[in-house]
């Protein structure tokens, strides 16, 4: 059960984040998106190849739930540093994270 809570409570923060995925695509920046992707795949590799070896299952848990944390911060800095934040973020997405939320809490 352990292994489960860690890979949910790194999904249910990450699903915040996850809208914020596809506004590079939608403003014309797809190779930001690669790059964020890529900084991604490197954080997850780190933590697998330190964690695994210590922790064993839990430790894939650990390193996967961090991963997607730090996903979506990275997610959020990038769209920060752009200023996409306030052009697109609040405004398109708004409703479709606040229905994402609701369907989470409501379960």
């Amino acid at each position: 059960y352990l292994i489960v809570i860690f890979l949910f409570s790194g999904l249910l923060i990450y699903s915040v984040f996850m809208p914020l995925d596809f506004i590079f695509l939608q403003a014309g920046l797809p190779l930001i998106q690669t790059f964020v992707v890529l900084i991604n795949i490197t954080i997850n590799i780190v933590l697998n190849y330190f964690l695994i070896p210590i922790f064993g299952l839990y430790g894939a848990a650990i390193s996967t739930s961090l991963s997607l944390i730090f996903s979506g911060l990275n997610l959020f800095i990038f769209m920060y540093f752009y200023k996409l934040i306030l052009k697109y973020w609040l405004i398109k997405h708004f409703s479709s994270i606040l229905f994402f939320l609701l369907i989470h809490i409501n379960y």
